[in-house]
């Protein structure tokens, strides 16, 4: 009993949906042909090629597919194009920024240049690193309300090839992704005409009763047990 009844509570937490990065949740990502895959949410389309990088995950970091990223690896180079809603720019570069001083993708990593810089028509914040022969950039830029981040590690050798890259994501992204983006961003709120339920302790209390009445019986037909009213 204590263990059905757990389970239902983490079924019901929000953090239990929130654990390990999924590849190809069918509610945020569809496939397309050639290889290429399309998020949902956004309209961004990430293909299955761009240049000598081939296209080797699509990560959702949240159950509703709004963190997501695409990953391409190349000779030497791993680029990766995060897209999340509702993160503040500031902040969020930052955090990318100590993440990357504390990784492990370029031990050492030493900051050589920050500041903005022009990619696919949008204005970047980006800082670039590097450890000895190799380099690793991150941009960030706002994107009617979601921030685009493109995460990049390489030999300073392919820095040509790299930023092609780069700007061929940008403009995947321009294509597929800002007309939905913006055309959200430009949406009213939602007129919301109900009213709030009254008696909150009595109806959390129903609400808790119904999801564990509801894993209860789910856990009897699993075990071949009656039900019981």
């Amino acid at each position: 009993m204590r263990g059905l009844i757990l389970a239902a509570l983490l079924a019901a937490s929000p953090a239990a949906a929130q654990q390990m990065p999924q590849q190809h949740a069918e509610s945020i990502w569809r496939k397309l042909e050639g290889g290429a895959v399309e998020h949902l949410q956004s309209g961004l389309q990430c293909p299955a090629a761009m240049g000598p990088f081939r296209l080797h995950d699509n990560t959702n970091y949240d159950a509703f597919g709004l963190d997501v990223s695409c990953g391409w690896n190349g000779p030497g180079t791993a680029v990766t194009a995060y897209l999340r809603r509702g993160l503040p720019l500031e902040a969020g570069f930052e955090n990318a920024k100590q993440a990357l001083e504390q990784g492990r993708a370029l031990p050492g990593a030493r900051l050589l240049r920050e500041g903005r810089a022009e990619l696919g028509g949008l204005t970047w914040k980006r800082a670039q690193y590097a450890a000895g022969d190799r380099r690793s950039d991150i941009w960030m830029a706002d994107q009617h309300g979601w921030t685009l981040k493109y995460r990049v590690t390489y030999p300073e050798a392919q820095a040509a090839a790299v930023r092609q890259a780069l700007d061929a994501v940008a403009a995947q992204v321009r294509r597929t992704a800002e007309p939905r983006l913006a055309a959200c961003a430009r949406a009213p709120p939602p007129q919301r005409t109900g009213r709030p339920a009254r008696g909150g302790k009595a109806s959390d209390a129903g609400l808790m009763g119904a999801l564990l009445g509801g894993a209860l019986a789910a856990g009897a037909a699993q075990s071949g047990a009656p039900v019981r009213p």
